[in-house]
């Protein structure tokens, strides 16, 4: 999280920073909306406010690169989580020795704790760009919030 630790920016008004913030909390409403309420609220501010405030269309542009890239993710994880439980079933299918559970099986199973933790972060870094930008602070998400800066 790339945020500019500079002073809030005083020709930024309450309604841009909040309509900036919401773009980013939007990120709340994937696990309820299949990942999609927040990627169109992201893309409707960018596209409302993106000859109005700067600010609110580099925010909101980031927010739905986020958002986007955290569909990706979220969904590779999950595929990726149940390729590696299929190979934990292997030693069931292949015939059992005894009546005790397999210790793949319980692996296969401990190991949903990984697309479960991607997506808790993947929830909360969003917030605390929310947090950033309703301070007044220019937030930029890492590895790509400056390359939009740069081109948007």
């Amino acid at each position: 999280m790339n945020e500019t630790n500079q002073p809030p920016e005083t020709g930024r008004d309450s309604a841009d920073r909040s309509v900036a913030a919401f773009a980013h909390a939007a990120a709340v409403l994937a696990p309820l909306t299949n990942y999609v309420g927040g990627v169109i609220i992201a893309l409707v501010i960018y596209v409302v406010y993106r000859e109005r405030s700067d600010f609110v269309r580099a925010q909101a542009l980031q927010a739905l690169v986020f958002q986007l890239l955290s569909l990706l993710l979220t969904i590779g994880a999950w595929l990726a989580w149940g390729f590696l439980y299929m190979l934990s079933l292997v030693p069931l299918m292949v015939g059992p020795e005894t009546d005790a559970v397999p210790w793949t099986l319980w692996l296969g199973l401990g190991s949903m704790v990984l697309p479960c933790g991607l997506m808790l972060v993947l929830l909360l870094i969003p917030l605390w760009a929310a947090w950033q930008v309703y301070q007044g602070r220019d937030f930029r998400y890492p590895l790509f919030g400056d390359w939009i800066a740069e081109r948007f």
